[in-house]
């Protein structure tokens, strides 16, 4: 057997950007009161040189006394009705002004792709941001990983709801790569931004579920007790299998005869990161996409056309 060595990467990683000046949350506050008092002098001193129409008192019912009832003969104590009727025509008027401000500053829908698609790459809106720009410029990030086994019975991604689960945030994340589906094995390679990198990562390892059948067992098992009597205060034990008698254990198998075929039924499908770095170019085109194989030949010709079968190599050999 021969166990291949990790590669080194053809490309040095770029240096990390000069971080911001971090300030804590008085100073954050401080500053945030002094830039509001300058701005309120300035409107101050515009309205004191004529420059700028003065803002009519805010009427409102709460203080409609204390602002126009301060004199005995003012109008409203003659005649209150039409005071009130005047300061609900202000407050319509102010309500029609915010909405009309808050519609001329919703975005667009292009507008709105086009600040989130900013924000993923950390460019400035209005830039024109194009993910094959930021990675011919900066190299391209690329992560491997490694789902099941080649020797198991099923592969992972031939549940619908995690190869959706795969697809779609790969399309969300604007990342490109594929999904390579060889025996019960899913090798995932994705080519995207650090920021999509560092979101995918935490999808593959730690947020999908690749064992939705063990969970389901244990339900089963749980409402089985429930049913001939059993207590329902016990915690139901969702931890993952530690071995194969383990298995056996929790799926109620003792008859030997048909054990071999409840453990391959069942079997424990775990995701590993088998290498992340930077490539000098990108390797695939196009959107991200699953592809099953037929056997390792076929394997090797979907990725020699795309000139990374080292990383077919890397998840047979580990």
């Amino acid at each position: 057997t021969e166990h291949r060595g990790k590669l080194p990467p053809p490309l040095e990683a770029p240096p990390p950007p000069p971080q911001p000046l971090r300030l804590t949350e008085r100073e954050r506050k401080k500053m945030r009161r002094q830039r509001k008092e300058a701005k309120e002098k300035e409107r101050r001193q515009l309205v004191a040189e004529g420059l700028l129409e003065p803002p009519k008192p805010k009427v409102k019912l709460s203080n409609l006394m204390k602002v126009l009832g301060g004199d005995h003969d003012s109008s409203a104590v003659y005649d209150p009705t039409r005071v009130e009727r005047e300061i609900q025509m202000q407050r319509e008027e102010r309500m029609r002004a915010q909405e009309d401000r808050n519609l001329a500053n919703m975005l667009t829908p292009d507008e709105r792709r086009e600040k989130t698609l900013a924000k993923l790459l950390g460019t400035k809106r209005g830039d024109g941001g194009d993910v094959a720009a930021v990675l011919a410029e900066k190299g391209v990030p690329v992560s491997v990983y490694r789902v099941g086994r080649v020797s198991h019975a099923r592969n992972p991604l031939s549940n619908g709801r995690l190869r959706y689960k795969v697809t779609v945030n790969a399309h969300e994340n604007h990342m490109t790569g594929i999904a390579l589906l060889h025996g019960g094995m899913a090798l995932v390679i994705v080519e995207g931004v650090p920021k999509s990198q560092k979101r995918y990562q935490k999808l593959m390892l730690n947020r999908i579920d690749w064992n939705p059948d063990v969970d389901e067992i244990g339900d089963d098992d749980d409402a089985d007790g429930a049913g001939a009597g059993g207590s329902n205060n016990a915690a139901p034990d969702m931890k993952e299998p530690k071995n194969q008698e383990d298995y056996l254990d929790r799926m109620g198998v003792t008859n030997l005869v048909h054990a071999n075929e409840a453990v391959v039924a069942h079997q424990v499908v775990k995701c590993e990161l088998l290498w992340s770095g930077v490539e000098a170019h990108p390797a695939f085109k196009g959107k991200f996409r699953v592809e099953a194989t037929r056997d390792e030949v076929d394997a090797r010709r979907v990725l020699e056309a795309a000139g990374v079968v080292r990383y077919l190599d890397l998840a047979l050999g580990s």
